[in-house]
């Protein structure tokens, strides 16, 4: 083989959800402006391992009032209320918990549990942190152990209290990795839109929860033509390719949402 030049891939700041989009919630960890209401699906969260939607009947702890009224099935919309501005806004994705239970319905007469959310990296300063739910956007009626209870009637908005602050000792945190492609000046957005050889049947992680190990794929060698072939030679954690991440590993001690380069060799074979 014949070493032509070598690029670098970019991996940028991409907040995007690899788990499900239920409802109307926003693709990026920024707050959204957005003023519509979250549309109803049979559970939020990701892989939808969580509650179904309805009630199965049996009430988990139900009053001992059964009989004198007909308790219907309602529904439950998500919500947060800007402390700052006062504008309702969509959760963030990303502060969904891909394995939560986040159920938009709920039966009268009988409490429904639902999942916390979880916290993520704003920036290198700040974390957007869940503070729990409440049933008002004034945030002064909290659910008691996260959960509806048995008194409550009608179709109900459920309000998460989202505080921006610093990380504090025992915060369990997500932040983000992303990725873009920087072929000699030509870069493309989205791991989505990266040649399909080089990442097919690959697992690329989009996120990373700070104080674990995350494993980084190899990328697969790509065949542009008869005589051009792309081969992947490191994940590094500087544009200049000098730190290299030992193994393909990201560091338990790496926080924040972080940039991560490739460096691809270009042959003719």
């Amino acid at each position: 083989m014949i070493l032509l030049a070598t690029s670098v891939l970019l991996v940028g700041c991409n907040h995007k959800n690899t788990g499900s989009d239920s409802g109307k919630i926003p693709v990026n960890s920024e707050i959204s402006e957005s003023e519509e209401s979250i549309e109803s699906s049979e559970n939020l969260g990701g892989s939808g391992n969580g509650e179904n939607s309805e009630s199965t009947g049996e009430n988990e702890n139900s009053s001992s009032d059964t009989g004198s009224e007909n308790f219907k099935v309602c529904g439950i919309q998500y919500r947060y209320c800007d402390q700052t501005t006062g504008v309702l806004k969509d959760i963030p994705a990303l502060m969904w918990k891909a394995e939560g239970a986040y159920p938009t319905a709920y039966k009268e007469n009988s409490e429904k549990k639902i999942d916390d959310l979880r916290h993520i990296r704003k920036d290198n300063a700040t974390i957007c942190a869940f503070e729990g739910w409440y049933y008002d956007a004034d945030f002064t009626n909290a659910l008691k152990s996260n959960k509806v209870a048995v008194s409550v009637r009608g179709d109900i908005t459920l309000y998460a209290k989202i505080v921006e602050r610093a990380k504090k000792d025992g915060d369990v945190v997500t932040a983000t990795i992303s990725y873009q492609w920087n072929n000699y000046g030509d870069v493309t957005d989205g791991i989505e839109n990266f040649p399909e050889a080089m990442t097919s049947g690959l697992k690329i992680p989009t996120e990373y929860v700070e104080g674990e190990t995350v494993a980084l794929p190899k990328l697969n060698m790509w065949r542009k033509n008869s005589k051009l072939v792309y081969e992947f030679e490191g994940w590094y954690y500087d544009e200049e390719l000098k730190n290299k991440v030992s193994g393909e590993v990201i560091s338990a001690a790496q926080t924040g949402n972080i940039t991560l380069y490739a460096k691809v060799a270009a042959y003719i074979n």
